[in-house]
């Protein structure tokens, strides 16, 4: 990743934070592909119709990615641990973070390589990444969030029984079952709440 800490705090310093409005609906309602990125704080909400995990907002917690996980555990700007269950990011050419004010962004990345299978994760401040991930590369087409050309896949029987995200890349993660291609819906948080997620 190429950009200061300088830069990113820029960046979503102009997004500004208070209380959330990321209300539950049965129907996405996604971010124009015109939006330019970078300019809105979203919410991500799981998309396959007849499964388990048909509009489950995507959470984030010990460096990973969820769908339907019952206690996020971030530390959020006038809530504590009490904040929001869900997670909010923001794209900044092509590099996925999660929404914080506070000097310490978080990173989301995937790792493609053979031993990773699809992981996708998140590091803090200038934690290392393996050689083999990948930072730059998302983006929001048509309401949903892509790496590259990939969506993500949902995995049961993970934390707290929650889905575990990977990315879609074709082939099955070793050890895991009954996993589920997902799209993930773009949905604009117009008053987002920045958290600190757990590692």
């Amino acid at each position: 990743m190429h950009f200061s800490t300088a830069t990113i705090l820029a960046s979503l310093a102009t997004l500004g934070a208070s209380a959330p409005n990321y209300a539950a609906s049965p129907a996405p309602t996604p971010v124009p592909t015109s939006t330019p990125l970078g300019s809105k704080p979203f919410g991500l909400r799981a998309f396959r119709t007849g499964s388990a995990v048909q509009n489950g907002q995507i959470s984030a917690a010990k460096t990973a990615l969820f769908v339907n996980l019952p206690e996020q555990g971030a530390s959020c700007d006038g809530y504590g641990t009490n904040g929001p269950n869900f997670a909010t990011f923001v794209l900044i050419d092509e590099v996925l973070f999660l929404y914080a004010q506070s000097a310490t962004p978080q990173t989301v990345y995937v790792d493609r390589s053979g031993m990773a299978n699809g992981v996708v994760g998140y590091l803090t401040g200038a934690q290392p990444a393996s050689s083999t991930a990948e930072t730059k590369g998302w983006a929001i087409r048509d309401g949903y969030l892509y790496f590259k050309e990939f969506t993500l896949l949902a995995c049961p029987n993970s934390v707290q029984g929650a889905w575990g995200i990977r990315l879609a890349t074709g082939t099955v993660p070793a050890g895991l079952k009954d996993c589920v291609s997902i799209g993930a819906s773009v949905e604009e948080i117009a008053q987002p709440v920045g958290c600190l997620y757990t590692q």
